[in-house]
């Protein structure tokens, strides 16, 4: 544990530990001060994992609420345009005429 600095954890090394640690406690080792310490770094490794997947959530959601700004203008002028226009705009579809 205390060669390993806190940029090179990973969940199966910190599970590793903790089976060691368990393994000694049972066969009589007071070790429960070392399976709190685990716990502690578990924490703040999985807190760090979840922060950095947050910020990048949020990075995400902001990017596509710029987007949908942008295109629910364009839907508005679009819309407006529509309106304006004094005839609709017939689109002729691919089955038109097939059961005439």
């Amino acid at each position: 544990m205390r060669r390993n600095s806190f940029k090179t954890l990973s969940e199966p090394k910190i599970l590793s530990w903790r089976s060691v640690v368990q393994d000694l406690i049972a066969v009589g080792f007071d070790l429960d001060f070392m399976l709190e310490h685990l716990r502690k770094v578990a924490r703040k490794f999985f807190g760090e994992a979840i922060a950095s997947e947050m910020k990048i959530v949020q990075e995400q959601i902001s990017s596509l609420q710029s987007t949908l700004a942008v295109l629910v203008s364009y839907q508005g002028k679009l819309m407006s345009a529509a309106a304006a226009s004094p005839e609709a705009v017939e689109v002729a579809s691919p089955i038109d005429g097939l059961f005439d």
